[in-house]
């Protein structure tokens, strides 16, 4: 469950679940509303307040939707290049971090295993670039790709991990 800044709307969703319920509080009530309607069964949600919007992933693509209207922003579309799956299991987002200044974003794609074990493959970091133009949104652009599975050091890595601050204040990835 998801709280906005503001505990004005609320996203909810559950493991298996094929969708996530939106809820807006006007009045304090039970009614549900359902949002979208597209499977997300397996998919994570990020919230980014500088842009008063929150992420979801779908399999290999990164969703961004307005905080307030709830609808898709169409200028902001990660499309992540997962690989070709060899086993039963298909390869998908199964991690997503934001660096404490909202300007990266951390991807992990691979495997949700049995009894919850994931096995990572690939490692993402986009850059957000900002707009210019007031009415369009920011985007984010691939800034570095890292093969995790070619690396047996990387084997056991953590799916929570945190953007590190150097000097001057800014995030190293």
């Amino acid at each position: 469950m998801m709280f906005g800044s503001k505990v004005r709307y609320c996203v909810t969703f559950k493991a298996n679940q094929k969708s996530f319920d939106i809820h807006r509080r006007k009045y304090v009530h039970d009614f549900r509303q359902t949002v979208v309607k597209m499977n997300l069964d397996g998919s994570r949600g990020l919230p980014i307040e500088s842009m008063n919007a929150f992420l979801v992933s779908k399999v290999d693509v990164i969703h961004f939707y307005d905080v307030d209207t709830f609808r898709e922003l169409k200028g902001c579309l990660i499309q992540i290049p997962l690989f070709k799956s060899e086993t039963r299991e298909k390869n998908e987002i199964i991690s997503m971090q934001l660096s404490n200044d909202e300007n990266y974003i951390a991807v992990i794609s691979g495997k949700n295993l049995v009894m919850d074990e994931q096995k990572a493959n690939q490692l993402f970091i986009f850059k957000r670039t900002k707009n210019k133009n007031k009415n369009e949104d920011d985007v984010f652009i691939l800034l570095k790709r890292v093969v995790i599975k070619d690396n047996p050091q990387l084997n056991k890595i953590s799916m929570q991990f945190h953007f590190k601050k150097v000097k001057g204040g800014k995030e190293q990835h």
